[in-house]
């Protein structure tokens, strides 16, 4: 999802981790729920912890969670926050949340894609790449000089060693990003 919004995985995942602290968001719901959030977020705005949060409100308890979207989301008001209220009423708590998700879809959806289709939405997608990029070189470093028993010596002959073979390579790793798109 991070290469299809302008947010980064770490940002998503903390969304997914909100929904799911909601109860009754189900694994199949939460892939719906989590475009919806990348999307709303998107499309409104907010930053995706608030739109989580409403998302997450609404799906959890349809019935009483409608009323927050529907103050911010004209298409909530009137016969579908209707029927979500009393689909969630009689019991059919998934066809109210499948019903909350298509209607922020057909309000939002694709927000977060066209935003990240953006020059500026590129530079993101970039910027949040080279960090899971710094983020795994410096796993990798550290895993390194943990395995490393010669002490200091050993630790800085292998920083040396690895700054000096990324200057040397500094092409090919080039090309290699630009060949990954990313």
């Amino acid at each position: 999802l991070q290469q299809q919004s302008r947010f980064s995985d770490e940002a998503i995942t903390s969304a997914q981790t909100l929904l799911i602290r909601f109860g009754n968001i189900g694994k199949d719901v939460l892939p719906g729920a989590t475009q919806a959030v990348l999307d709303l977020a998107q499309g409104m705005g907010v930053d995706l912890q608030t739109a989580a949060q409403s998302v997450g409100i609404a799906l959890s308890q349809p019935a009483e969670g409608i009323g927050r979207l529907s103050r911010n989301i004209p298409a909530f008001k009137g016969a579908i926050g209707d029927m979500v209220k009393s689909l969630a009423e009689s019991g059919k708590t998934l066809e109210a949340q499948k019903l909350i998700l298509d209607t922020l879809s057909d309000s939002f959806g694709g927000s977060a894609l066209a935003s990240a289709r953006t020059f500026s939405g590129g530079i993101d997608v970039l910027r949040n790449n080279i960090n899971d990029l710094q983020e795994t070189i410096g796993k990798e470093l550290v895993v390194t000089l943990s395995n490393l028993t010669g002490g200091f010596d050993n630790a800085n002959s292998a920083v040396t060693n690895l700054n000096t073979f990324l200057k040397e390579h500094h092409d090919i790793l080039l090309g290699l990003v630009v060949a990954l798109g990313v």
